[in-house]
This record gives structure tokens, sequence and C-alpha cells, in this order.
């Protein structure tokens, strides 16, 4: 994964002050904008080894090996830099993200721990603080998916999927019949292309194929999102017209519509808010059509990538907003997805998880998107997982791993969903408050256990395999504990609110009545 998230994000993390060797730098710099980054970390090698207390040069190197997916390598080097009194704090975090991708989990907490007490301000050094302790519910499989590879998968890398009138759609970078070989600097491979799918008279399903119509061009177009009744698509796609000023191009997002006479995509026209200066990619369009979400590294964001919103009126789109702290972070978050049910789920490397891209999951409440789940094994895994999208009940749907045994780079896994999200809140039954950072547990007779931390919504979620009756306790200071039972429903589970009695004290139940003994609603009363 760590190769299309660079060709979306475009190498946005390199353009730092050059120090001393600038040539050798400015070499690198020149290979890194090329993707040739085994070139460029020769480069920065050999401006590192000139003179140790070069950052730039020992953080672009390390930063070179993440881009070539040389994790090994890359966490040599961050452990180097993390160690040197010189280095900025961040280099603390990319070393524990760097081992907890390699899975050494022990090793990367006391790394968060050392970045929180640096950064105490920082969003990531709360969000790190407990990952052991939260660590232990993400990585037990409670048999809650069926994950198997796709047979269209090929060596190469396949990524994007989405639903396109029922029918599976993804991008790939596997060699095609083009009369031109074009191939990226990078990976040494095709471009990315839309590939589709279509049923055949016997429904069986036949061959991927590049999708008809100019959607695929010389450079890399894909992932892409379609509407309900498939007749028109917003896809990604390299900008061919114009490089931004560090000389690279960027990607955009582009809108087309599907020609039923001549069965193919036709009237291909770049979205109001794409810029040469910012990468645009990642599209997923909602339900109805009216939203468009995506990943951008633009100007204001919180992080290196941010998920925005775009509401489509009439005609056009509107300017784009941040979905704001609760779903974006200092890290990146990418590849969104809203399904009908109206759940975001997209992947990040800051929240807490298991590797370096987790998939994760947020709902609409309060006017904002919120209450961030991470679903732990099987979606997630220590390699990258993002690129979920499911169908219209939430049961069946695909998602993008590059984990261990699989065929190519980038390979697509169905899943078929064995457990349900149960959620609601922890609420003071006195005051009707709700009740932020408890955690509530569960537990089955046979020892499964899994647990989730209210927010400051008091909100929680359980993920819960269906039909399976659960123990649930839940402790505060000053409360009693809660012990009750839960069990999830195949689908469309109720709000499970807990309330929690305080303990200590005395309760003064007073009747206010006038002279004659009548009560008197409403009045204040007085001791």
């Amino acid at each position: 994964m760590q190769k299309f998230v660079a060709l979306s994000l475009l190498a946005c993390c390199f353009h730092y002050t050059l120090e001393a060797q600038p040539n050798y730098v400015a070499k690198g710099d020149k290979w890194m904008s090329l993707f040739q980054f085994e070139k460029a970390a020769s480069f920065y090698k050999k401006a590192a080894d000139l003179d140790a207390n070069n950052i730039t040069a020992w953080d672009k190197l390390g930063q070179a090996f993440v881009m070539n997916a040389d994790l090994q390598s890359a966490e040599a080097i961050y452990k180097v830099l993390s160690e040197n009194p010189l280095s900025s704090h961040e280099a603390k975090f990319r070393y524990a993200q760097i081992l907890r991708s390699n899975g050494k989990y022990e090793e990367a907490q006391k790394v968060y721990d050392s970045f929180a007490k640096a950064m105490p301000y920082d969003t990531r050094s709360t969000e790190f603080l407990n990952f052991s302790e939260q660590l232990q519910n993400l990585s037990q499989d409670l048999k809650n998916y069926e994950l198997v590879s796709i047979p269209e998968n090929s060596v190469a890398s396949e990524i994007g999927p989405a639903y396109l009138n029922g029918n599976l759609t993804f991008s790939s970078n596997r060699k095609g019949n083009n009369a031109v070989k074009i191939t990226d600097n990078w990976s040494q491979r095709p471009y990315y292309d839309v590939f589709t799918m279509e049923q055949t008279s016997t429904g069986e399903v036949a061959e991927p194929f590049k999708a008809k119509g100019k959607v695929n061009r010389r450079l890399n177009e894909g992932p892409a999102t379609f509407s309900a009744d498939g007749k028109w698509m917003i896809f990604t796609r390299s900008n061919y017209k114009k490089k931004g000023e560090d000389g690279i191009r960027k990607l955009g997002l582009y809108s087309a519509t599907y020609d039923d006479h001549k069965h193919r995509w036709v009237n291909i026209q770049p979205l109001p808010f794409n810029s040469s200066e910012f990468n645009n990619a990642h599209p997923s369009l909602s339900q109805d059509g009216s939203k468009l979400f995506f990943t951008s590294d633009m100007p204001g964001g919180q992080g290196e990538t941010d998920i925005y919103m775009s509401i489509r009126n009439g005609s056009t789109w509107e300017n784009p907003i941040n979905l704001g702290k609760e779903v974006n972070t200092a890290g990146r978050e990418m590849f969104p997805f809203v399904s009908e049910l109206n759940n975001l789920f997209f992947a990040s490397d800051a929240h807490i998880g298991l590797g370096g891209l987790d998939i994760l999951s947020a709902t609409w409440e309060n006017g904002k998107w919120g209450n961030v789940l991470n679903p732990g094994v099987p979606l997630n895994s220590s390699s990258d997982d993002f690129g979920y999208v499911c169908n219209a009940t939430g049961k069946e749907g695909y998602l993008v791993s590059n984990r261990p045994g699989g065929i190519g780079s980038d390979d697509i896994y169905k899943f078929t969903k064995r457990s349900e999200s149960i959620c609601g809140k922890v609420i003071d039954a006195k005051t009707k408050k709700v009740i932020e950072n408890v955690i509530v547990k569960a537990q089955s007779a046979d020892g499964l256990k899994t647990g989730s931390k209210t927010n400051q919504n008091g909100s929680y979620c359980l993920q819960l395999p269906v039909e399976k009756e659960f123990s649930v306790t839940t402790a505060a200071e000053g409360y009693a504990t809660y012990e009750g039972k839960l069990s999830a429903m195949a689908f469309g589970n109720p709000a499970q609110d807990i309330f929690l009695f305080p303990v200590g004290g005395i309760d003064l139940i007073v009747d206010v009545a006038d002279v004659n003994g009548a009560k008197i609603s409403n009045a204040n009363a007085f001791w």
C-alpha cells in the first residue's frame, strides 16, 4: 500500500530545508520526485554518512525506505533518528508507527510514551498513551468476519473496490493491452486504470476489463465511485494539463456520465476544487449522490491527508468541508466510504490501530462525525488495510490489504460479516448526564472478550458475534458497578444505554404543600 499512498500524496513530506551536503540531498530530492526511491536513498545515505547530524538527510532516507515498502530498513533509520537530540519529536512518532507496522507492539508503546512526554499537547499523545491496553481488544478475533481473497487479484496491485450496478469495479496497475507500454518510474509497472466487471447471461462474472471511454489514459486513473443508478461516476486522475510548482503532477477528481447508446463513459469534466498544487483522491458518493467524500492534502487540514466532504448544488460541487478533529488527525486519513446505513468508513495511521493503515468507522452524531471505532482483526492487521466498501445491508463487502499471504502487492478481499455493532451511552442514573472515559467490558461464556471506552459524548460501541450472549460490566469511580446481558441480532440493533447509580450520600424526597396540605409543584425547597 505504501506505493499507492505516495502516488496519492505525491511525496508531500519531502519539502525540507536543505542542510549540509546540499548536492547529495538535492540529487536525492530529484530522484524522489520521480519516484525512484532506491536511487534517492543512495544519495541521502551519502549525505548522512558524511555528517551523522544531518537530520534532514537521515529523515529523508527513512522516508525513502518507507515509500519503497522497506520497513525493516526504515526502522533502523528512525531508531537512530529518535535517539538523536537534534531530531524533531516527529521522528519519535514515525519510529513508533514503523515499529507498530512491523508488529513490534511493546517497543512501539515505549516510544509512544516517550513521544507523549515530549509532546503532551499533541492529540496523538493522548490517542496512543494506552496503546498496549487497547491493542488486546483489537487483536482478539471475535470471528465476526470471514475474509477470502477474490479470484480477480493479480501479481500487480488491486485497490479501490466499488459497486457499479451490483458488480465489482476496482483500479489496478496490471499489464493491459495498450499499444504503447508506459510504466510508473516507481513501481516499474503500468499506471493504474479503472477496471469493471459484468455478469454473463449465465450469471457468471466475466474477466475484468478497462472501463470503456476516455476514462483511462497514459497516467494514473482510479479509484472511482458511482451513482446508485450507474449513470455517472467520479474518479481520481492525474492532472494532465499542469504540474505543480514542485514539478509533480497532482491527483484530481473528475466526473463522467455513461452513454447508454455508445456503451462508454463520456463528458469527462474536472471538479471545481481541483488544484495543480495539492491532491484530491479516493472519492465516495453518498447513496443519494448529494455528498462526495474524498481524501486531500490541501492546505489548512489537520494533518498529512484529511477527509473532506463536498455538497452537490445543482450541477456543481460546493467548496469542501473538513470532517474535523474527531475523524482527521495529524497523520493520514484516506479512502473514505459512506454506507447506505450512513456510516463513514475510512483508513488512518494515526488513530489507535494494529498496523500502518487501519480501517475505522464513524457515525454522525450531534451535527458532526465522531464515535470512531476500530473493528480490529480480521479486517485489520499489522499491514496496511484500507478501501472498505459494503453492500446495502452491510453484511458483505470488500477491502484492500497488503497483508502476508496475498497474490500481489495489494489485494482485494471479500468479507462476510458474522457480528454486529451494539452502541449506546453510559449515563448517570440520577442526573441523566453522560459519563465519559468509562470502559464497557463484555465477555461470553466461552471466554471471548471485548470492550469499548466512552467518548466525550458518553458513547460506546461493541462488536458482538450475532446471537451470542455476553455478560457486560461497567465501573466508574463513585458509581455502583453495572452488570447486565447483551446479545446482537443479525441486523438493526437498537441503542443500549447503560445507567450507573451513584454510591454514598443520602437521597431526600420532599413534598411541598401549602397550609391546607395541598401539594405545590415546581417549588424550591431550602434546608
